[in-house]
């Protein structure tokens, strides 16, 4: 590098990272930044509980609708095409699906569709996923 790019950089450098003026401190900031931690894993923290444990329930859908699809594919596949389709599969079918099913402004939910046990959403887009490749990969 030129003596000017390591000037310029010296300078960005010093011009972004101001020093602490007498009221604030390393140690202070440090357990500041500690406490505020702390208090957001004890309380605040438990916001994301909920949202995890929504998550893990959708998870477990997804799951068991690659499970279905896996049994038109055993031993005609790869293992490493199957995570391939199933990762594929999980973002371009089921995703959409169940949003348009399960989520607020679905357009299958808003024409009235009830799927409380993922019969649409798992069982039969799995089912018919599952059908479709054994059908394209033949016997």
């Amino acid at each position: 590098m030129t003596d000017a790019a390591v000037n310029i950089l010296a300078n960005m450098t010093q011009e972004a990272d101001p020093p602490l003026t007498a009221t604030e401190d390393a140690g202070a900031v440090a357990w500041i930044l500690t406490s505020t931690a702390l208090v957001f894993l004890m309380t605040a923290g438990l916001g994301f509980f909920y949202g995890l444990v929504f998550a893990s329930f959708q998870m477990t859908f997804a799951i068991i609708a690659s499970a279905i699809i896996s049994g038109s594919l055993v031993e005609r596949v790869r293992f490493s095409a199957y995570c391939i389709m199933l990762a594929l599969w999980s973002l371009l079918i089921y995703a959409p699906l169940c949003h348009w099913v399960w989520g607020p402004g679905g357009w299958i939910g808003q024409l009235g569709a009830l799927d409380f046990a993922g019969g649409t959403v798992v069982h039969i887009s799995s089912g018919v996923s599952g059908l479709v490749a054994g059908a394209i990969l033949g016997p």
